[in-house]
């Protein structure tokens, strides 16, 4: 396994002992896998959570809207994105509303900035991160 996919089991292991200490209600997961994304159930069916290393040294997290088909995905994101004002106010910062035109998809997700999964004493600051933002969003 490469350093990066070693780095990404640790991080998720931490991450789901404190989702489990924390949040035991979030997930029932155990694996920490290599990837660079974690997923949890949302709030319907179609909809999931999403916390991931993005592209370009960034965190995320996100509502990722996949029902199967494009139509009713873009229907949910549609009736999101009409509640904007107040999904942004509650969350308490604007998010990135992502329809995401040429892929099946839709996501509303949070980015912060300058992270690596290699930076290893900064773990707990981006769980930290994670966690403030799904309890928000």
């Amino acid at each position: 396994m490469s350093e990066k996919g070693v780095a990404y089991v640790e991080f998720w292991r931490r991450f789901l002992e404190r989702i489990h200490a924390d949040h035991p209600d979030w997930t029932s997961g155990k694996t920490a896998s290599s990837d660079n994304w974690y997923e949890m159930k949302g709030p319907r069916a179609g909809c999931r959570y999403s916390f991931g290393f993005a592209w370009f040294d960034r965190l995320r997290h996100e509502l990722y809207i996949d029902t199967g088909y494009r139509a009713p995905n873009t229907a949910i994101y549609e009736q999101l994105l009409a509640q904007r004002p107040t999904i942004e106010a509650a969350y308490g910062s604007e998010l990135s509303w992502e329809e995401l035109p040429k892929k099946r998809a839709c996501r509303i997700a949070d980015y912060k900035d300058v992270c690596s999964v290699l930076d290893r004493n900064r773990h707990d600051q981006y769980i930290d991160w994670f966690i403030d933002a799904a309890v928000r969003l």
